[in-house]
């Protein structure tokens, strides 16, 4: 698909009002701010540091939460959370 076509799609209405509440602080649209958290998961996920494999071995229960960074702690409750 080219960039900058779009697709329809649904998201659950509590993504859809936290885009809401959070777009204009980040001057997007609710699109945009969507797109955007999207574009950041797929980073998270292709990530080829090891900071990012620590976090993916955790999400999938290769590793302990205690043995990551807070921040990497952070990113991995967000995965699970999302």
């Amino acid at each position: 698909m080219a960039k900058g076509t779009t697709t329809p799609t649904r998201v659950t209405a509590d993504v859809a009002a936290t885009a809401a509440s959070v777009a204009p602080g980040e001057h997007r649209t609710v699109t945009e701010q969507i797109n955007y958290w999207a574009r950041l998961g797929m980073q998270i996920e292709r990530s080829t540091s090891a900071a990012g494999r620590r976090v993916l071995a955790a999400v999938t229960g290769e590793a302990q939460f205690a043995s990551l960074a807070p921040e990497e702690r952070a990113v991995a409750h967000a995965t699970v959370d999302a």
